[in-house]
């Protein structure tokens, strides 16, 4: 930088320069308050945070480096407020990488028309002392700076303290669940007893059925049926049977009728 040289007997002026809109045609004379006056140079050089001490919106960003969701309206451009309590929007253009917007040298009539009727006064920067050396600024940006880290860490804490908590609140309903199924798993079940299972048995033979088989075979192995002694013992198997009339039941007539 020391190369660059200085520059004595720099002056601190009220510059006033003129602006016109080219979508409302209307004249604007921005005053520029604690400027520094340099006649070699042919162009402005603007102090943005100059402008946001006194209010005037700065967004030099370029919309080519904006994310198409964040660009609007007042992307790359300076937003002020008129005397006439109006919003002034300047958008900004580049050249090369450089951020700017057409001036020209206002008239004596521009400058004095304090009244805002022929063309409309803006003040860019505070009428107040302006000391570019003076830490305010820089020991409140400081300030909040360590006031945002103590807010983040904080808040980084509380997201970790809320995920811990869901972590053990999560393994705490695993453990229940486990236990309680470990629990269902060891008690027995009360339900009704199996039926008992029944052998497969031969089944047995009626009584009045064995005796009338003995009987016909007796018959069978003499030479001449005994009619009387067949028909005393069937009578005397009968008794035992009474009048039951089941399938497959053989009463006398019938069999007195089979065996003839």
């Amino acid at each position: 930088m020391e190369d660059l040289g200085t520059v004595p007997n720099v002056q601190i002026i009220t510059a006033a320069i003129a602006y016109d809109d080219p979508e409302s045609w209307h004249t604007y004379s921005l005053f520029y308050h604690h400027a520094l006056y340099i006649p070699t140079m042919q162009r402005h050089l603007l102090n943005p945070n100059q402008m946001r001490a006194n209010d005037v919106i700065v967004n030099e960003t370029p919309l080519v480096l904006l994310p198409y969701d964040l660009r609007n309206k007042h992307s790359h451009s300076i937003v002020a407020t008129t005397e006439l309590h109006k919003e002034l929007h300047i958008p900004l253009q580049l050249e090369g990488v450089t951020s700017f917007f057409k001036t020209r040298m206002p008239k004596r009539a521009e400058v004095e028309d304090t009244d805002n009727r022929e063309c409309t006064h803006v003040h860019m920067t505070p009428t107040s002392g302006w000391d570019p050396h003076d830490r305010t600024m820089a020991n409140y940006e400081a300030s909040l700076r360590a006031a945002m880290n103590n807010e983040d860490s904080y808040a980084r804490r509380r997201i970790v303290q809320a995920v811990t908590a869901e972590v053990e609140n999560k393994q705490r309903l695993t453990r229940e669940g486990e236990a309680t199924q470990r629990e269902t798993r060891g008690t027995p079940t009360m339900c009704r007893p199996p039926k008992p299972m029944h052998r497969a048995t031969k089944p047995r033979s009626m009584p009045q059925a064995t005796q009338i088989s003995r009987i016909r075979r007796q018959q069978e192995s003499s030479l001449c049926i005994d009619i009387d002694s067949y028909a005393e013992e069937l009578e005397r198997t009968n008794c035992s049977v009474g009048m039951d009339k089941r399938k497959g039941h053989i009463g006398p007539e019938e069999l007195a009728s089979q065996w003839a």
